[in-house]
């Protein structure tokens, strides 16, 4: 009896030391889990503050003509109640005619994006006491509608690429190598709409992604695809040749979901946005069809409009060589980082991702050919290839799945870094006769003092001359 006691009490104690020790694994897990959490999330504010900063932390107190154009409808609208650009036009070639009066010839969509915050800078203490378009209010707008998306997409780029299977130092790398390593952080310093154009895009693109690989509800994947159509459309208000991109993700979208109705959502998402422009192109170049790019009022861009469409032929082998390789808007050539986007395209084919594989690979092998046959390839005075910021998002994503050294990647991080940067904190404004921008102009600039007005300027460091 005594032994039988003995044997029972025994086995009790191990069952508590057995349950002892699971309970004491679930919170050693609980608490890495808990832990890895964390890290993860500071990790990701650390990386949105970095690029803020990054693109933030410096103002161009030079407007060129295609962001200028941009704010002279902002305050056309706000400060004088009209579209028309007529008190600005003379500052400006970037500008349309038409009965009588001047009008930008930019996509209105990132003026609709400006105006709610030029009005609200306006309407303060400070703003109202400035001139339209003082620095405040321009730093403001640009901070708003281009700088903080530009940090919050690096975000989205990273959490989408984690979810396909990508590594936490993989995403990272990724993310900086788009927002530090390629001519969007040139976009983020102004307001661009190009750079709008690339978050918009890819952000519908995230959501159809994020649908079709995930566990979506039937009503969730409808809200889902209506929020990417409606982000796809104001890429289009905001850059009208972005309706290439967009023609690949109406692709992208019915292949992966072929059969089923969240595809037709995502055409719904996109038609106010196409109702606006009608009313726009209505409201000032009299009819719902009649874009902006065939009022122009430069007769050189008037000219280079009526060749082909709107300026756009077949691919001319010596721009798109260009493009690609030379020192002023050769993207391999500034952003060799960039070589890795093969790698990267290779290993989601691996991985199983072959439909986002191959709309990455086709949506940017077709933007860089159209940027090839358009007359003004070159984009005008920008360092970089100023027509191929908006691809640059979604040819950045693929870095996450490449494989590669992390020596190669600092290498070619490093000086990619260095070329955008020295624009970003120089001289970004480039004419496109320089051959080489970095060694002709922005480095002798910056020597002599001249540079972007930056965070350094405010603690007292020394500033242009």
């Amino acid at each position: 009896m005594h032994e039988d006691n003995l044997v029972k009490l025994l086995k009790d104690s191990a069952m508590a030391n057995s349950c002892g020790e699971m309970m004491a694994d679930n919170v050693s897990s609980q608490k890495t889990l808990t832990f890895k959490a964390h890290r993860r999330r500071w990790g990701l504010c650390g990386l949105f503050c970095t690029l803020l900063v990054a693109g933030g932390g410096v103002f161009h107190p030079v407007e060129y003509d295609n962001t200028a154009s941009r704010y002279y409808m902002v305050s056309s609208l706000v400060d004088f109640g009209t579209w028309n650009i007529d008190r600005y036009h003379e500052t400006t070639i970037d500008k349309s005619f038409y009965d009588g009066h001047y009008y930008s010839n930019k996509g209105v969509g990132t003026a609709l994006l400006g105006v709610p915050v030029y009005w609200m800078v306006r309407h303060t203490s400070a703003g109202s006491s400035q001139p339209a378009l003082s620095q405040m209010s321009r730093y403001w707008v640009r901070l708003i509608t281009t700088t903080v998306p530009y940090a919050l997409v690096a975000v989205i780029m990273f959490g989408l690429a984690s979810r396909l299977g990508a590594s936490p130092s993989r995403s990272v790398a990724m993310a900086l190598a788009y927002g530090l390593g390629t001519p969007a952080w040139i976009h983020a310093s102004l307001y661009s709409g190009h750079l709008i154009t690339g978050m918009c895009v890819f952000g519908a693109f995230a959501i159809i992604t994020s649908s079709v690989r995930g566990k979506a509800s039937r009503g969730k994947e409808k809200i889902m695809f209506l929020c990417a159509g409606f982000l796809s459309g104001w890429a289009v208000l905001t850059d009208y040749p972005a309706v290439l991109l967009v023609g690949i993700l109406v692709v992208y979208a019915f292949v992966s979901r072929w059969g089923k109705s969240a595809p037709w959502w995502f055409i719904v998402g996109g038609s106010p946005t196409i109702i606006i422009l009608m009313m726009y192109n209505h409201l000032c170049f009299g009819n719902p069809l009649n874009l902006s790019y065939g009022c122009q009022s430069l007769p050189q861009f008037s000219q280079d409009a009526m060749v082909g469409l709107y300026g756009v032929r077949w691919p001319n082998p010596v721009s798109l060589l260009k493009l690609l390789f030379s020192p002023s808007r050769g993207i391999l050539l500034i952003s060799p980082v960039l070589l890795l986007t093969a790698s990267g395209l290779r290993g989601m084919w691996v991985r199983g991702l072959r439909r986002e594989s191959v709309t990455i690979g086709v949506a940017t092998t077709i933007y860089l050919l159209f940027n090839a046959g358009y007359v003004q390839w070159h984009g005008g005075w920008i360092f970089g290839p100023r027509y191929l910021t908006p691809v640059l998002v979604l040819a950045s994503f693929p870095i996450a799945f490449a494989r590669f050294r992390t020596s190669l990647w600092l290498c070619l991080l490093l000086v990619s870094t260095f070329q955008v940067g020295a624009a970003v904190l120089g001289m970004p404004h480039t004419p496109p006769v320089v051959v080489n921008p970095v060694r002709e102009l922005i480095l002798p600039l910056m020597a002599d003092g001249y540079t972007a007005i930056n965070a350094a300027m405010r603690l007292g460091l020394r500033g242009p001359a």
